[in-house]
């Protein structure tokens, strides 16, 4: 009964555990964080872990997002993973690169979304979206970044 009761609450912690690091975005939020009124320069990737050039990259957006954190850039890594098949997946990239803060997986809406992220997109990833509204700032590229290309894009 006692090791009954161990295992159901390893079960309880694991799951609390996964869910505080799956963190879903609806495309209405998405949307939102792109619309953002703010000075702070926006770095939206887009991403998948089944997507040998998307990962590639990450290591450099890392780098950059901790060379920069002192600077007011905010970076977001929205993966497209299909949401059922993911949870293992995408918690083990979570932990594999220490990303939790900034990444999340975007519930893909029905429906054209794609073109309302930047009208040229085809859709293909690694694709990046770096915004400013304040100041006019928007650039999309939709192609693998190097640390180079994307700290030259960002500065």
């Amino acid at each position: 009964m006692r090791f009954l009761i161990v295992i159901l609450i390893f079960i309880g912690v694991s799951n609390v555990l996964i869910g505080q690091k799956l963190k879903v975005l609806r495309f209405d939020q998405l949307e939102q964080l792109i619309e953002k009124q703010t000075d702070s320069l926006l770095v939206f990737n887009f991403f998948a872990t089944w997507c040998k050039p998307c990962m590639q990259e990450i290591p450099d957006f890392l780098k950059l997002q901790k060379e920069v954190s002192d600077k007011p850039i905010q970076f977001y890594l929205i993966s497209l993973d299909i949401e059922k098949d993911s949870n293992k997946i995408f918690v083990s990239f979570i932990e594999k690169y220490q990303t939790g803060d900034f990444t999340y997986l975007l519930k893909v809406p029905k429906g054209d979304w794609i073109s309302k992220i930047d009208q040229n997109w085809q859709g293909n990833i690694p694709a990046t979206l770096v915004i400013n509204n304040k100041k006019k700032i928007r650039k999309f590229i939709a192609k693998p970044l190097d640390y180079q290309s994307l700290s030259k894009l960002i500065k």
